[in-house]
């Protein structure tokens, strides 16, 4: 079975594919992906109208 194309781009590192999936993903919990390229990582921001995830989290460089 031929791999999703999408798919392929992200794996490839396509910062648009990259989004895409994640936003389908999070579409049903009301947030939306952000992701852009910086150097050799991926910065992502997720957003959200809800008030519960107005903190910000990180996740510390090479700790996940």
């Amino acid at each position: 079975m031929p791999q999703n194309p999408l798919v392929e781009k992200a794996k490839q590192g396509n910062v648009n594919a990259i989004a895409s999936l994640m936003n389908r993903l999070l579409k049903s919990q009301a947030m939306l992906a952000n992701v852009e390229r910086e150097g050799d990582r991926l910065e992502i921001l997720i957003e959200s109208d809800l008030r519960s995830l107005d903190d910000e989290v990180r996740i510390p460089n090479g700790k996940y």
